[in-house]
């Protein structure tokens, strides 16, 4: 027989606790049991408490599938930002334009100094943020699009398939964008231009863009001036329409940039009195040249010598720089063969009038097609192979149909110019906009459509193509500024007979 252990005798012990405690569980479980045997059920003691953890309950399930319909900018694309008659306008429109807006001005509201600059006041107003202003700049962009674009639907007007195609290929490219950022069209347009904005909404911005373009440009072409029009408004603004022709040298105060007060007002003296001493020796337009290139620096002299840069013609006052310049030559005062000396804010002007007059001349269209060689950086050799070049170019043309469309073609391959994509076009080219070889055979009084020619300028050589004869110039700008006039009227009275509304939470979602 064995032996009995401490172990032995201590099992049967542990065994019946065990027991035991099983028994108390079932007991508590029995309890817990209705008659028929279902499980009962559990109840608070207090029915407010019951009510609240429901509530509590509800809540969170509804806050986060609010918060799931947020992020996706369901809210943003189907709620009302603001109201235009019966054009309702989503927050994610405007979200749109107000990004937009962001940009222009240079705005990144992701970056906590892009917020700092949205939080402070516009100046405009002592209470409106920047943030504020720019929501208004949108709204006010949209009313004026939505406008627009009704006056293109109520005259009948709609996309042109080459329009329909631009809101395409744009989409495409914005795809391309997106994919390159690992990301879907859609999540990148909403990091761009705000949540809520998808492909659906950009289509609808594009679209409505492109129509509003139609109807401005259906109510501008509306309007028509006569000859006795154009000209009393030209007489009543001479100073802004009259073209100039003119010399001028500027000579540059040596002022240190450590300069005190007195130095800067002592260099700008001898400045001066270099500037009069120039003026006192000319007498006429042959002085004026003459005299500068003896008072040209070191560095200047060869070009002054080679090139007459002093000369300077049809600028209208708002193309002339600086603004002193432009007041002198355009004082009501002034007349032919006038000079004197202007200051500037370092340095002085020494400014010829050669003559003050109606740009009677006609805006033209022009091809070039530029073979570089600049005068600065070439060697004569170089020069010579780049007009070896040109000649070969316009052999080609003649050569060949002797088209507009072929020489634009021939642009578009050999052209040295940015604008050799758009066939070497330039348009609504004025007096004085192109350097002086190039003005000078543009404007040719015998000049015809479809001539052809070479010209050298310090750029090179250009192979040069008269394209068209438009306006004459002054009647071109005068009538602009009676149609942008006209026009404005138009918007204004249409913006009042149809104002705008802003939805208060809709433009909460804005941003």
């Amino acid at each position: 027989m064995s032996k009995s252990t401490d172990q032995d005798k201590k099992a049967p012990v542990e065994k019946w606790k065990a027991e035991s405690l099983r028994e108390q569980r079932r007991e508590r479980l029995a309890e817990l049991k209705s008659r028929d045997g279902a499980k009962k059920p559990l109840r608070t003691s207090n029915i407010k408490t019951r009510i609240i953890s429901w509530t509590l309950i509800v809540a969170l399930l509804l806050s986060a599938g609010v918060w799931a319909l947020f992020r996706a900018g369901v809210p943003h694309r189907q709620m009302s930002a603001m109201v235009i008659g019966d054009e309702k306008i989503m927050p994610a429109e405007v979200s749109y334009y107000y990004h937009t807006l962001l940009t222009s001005y240079g705005i990144d509201p992701n970056t906590a100094e892009g917020q700092t600059t949205l939080k402070s006041l516009s100046g405009l107003d002592d209470e409106q943020t920047i943030d504020q202003y720019i929501k208004e700049l949108a709204v006010m962009q949209l009313h004026e699009a939505v406008l627009l674009a009704e006056e293109a639907e109520s005259r009948g007007l709609t996309l042109s398939d080459d329009q329909q195609s631009q809101i395409d290929t744009m989409i495409t490219t914005l795809k391309d964008q997106a994919k390159q950022q690992g990301m879907t069209l859609n999540q990148y347009l909403s990091a761009a231009y705000g949540t809520g904005v998808n492909e659906t909404v950009l289509s609808r911005v594009y679209h409505r863009s492109l129509m509003s373009g139609l109807g401005a440009d259906a109510v501008a072409d509306g309007f028509s001036f006569s000859e006795s029009e154009l000209d009393a408004y030209y007489q009543e603004n001479k100073a802004t329409y009259d073209a100039v022709d003119y010399r001028s040298f500027y000579i540059a105060a040596d002022i240190p940039e450590d300069a005190s007060e007195a130095g800067r007002t002592k260099a700008m003296k001898l400045a001066e009195d270099q500037a009069k001493k120039m003026a006192d020796a000319i007498e006429n337009e042959s002085d004026f040249r003459e005299q500068s290139v003896i008072f040209a620096t070191d560095e200047q002299r060869e070009s002054y010598e080679n090139d007459d840069l002093t000369l300077v013609s049809g600028r209208t006052k708002e193309r002339v720089n600086p603004i002193y310049v432009a007041n002198w030559l355009f004082d009501d005062a002034r007349k032919a063969g006038d000079l004197d000396v202007v200051e500037s804010t370092a340095g002085y002007y020494v400014v010829y009038l050669i003559e003050r007059y109606r740009p009677d001349y006609h805006y033209i269209d022009v091809r070039h097609i530029l073979v570089s060689s600049p005068l600065n950086s070439s060697t004569e050799e170089q020069r010579k192979e780049a007009k070896t070049e040109a000649d070969r170019i316009l052999a080609d043309y003649l050569a060949g149909e002797m088209t507009e469309d072929a020489f634009a073609a021939l642009a578009a391959e050999n052209s040295a110019d940015g604008n050799a994509a758009q066939g070497g076009l330039y348009e609504d080219v004025s007096r004085g906009m192109m350097v002086e070889p190039f003005d000078a055979w543009c404007f040719d009084p015998q000049r015809n459509n479809g001539d052809t020619g070479i010209v050298e300028t310090d750029f090179g050589y250009h192979v040069m193509y008269f394209s068209n004869q438009k306006g004459i110039a002054w009647q071109v700008e005068v009538d602009k500024a009676l149609r942008d006039a006209a026009f404005t009227e138009h918007l204004t009275q249409a913006k009042e007979e149809r104002p705008y509304e802003t939805r208060g939470f809709g433009m909460r979602l804005v941003g």
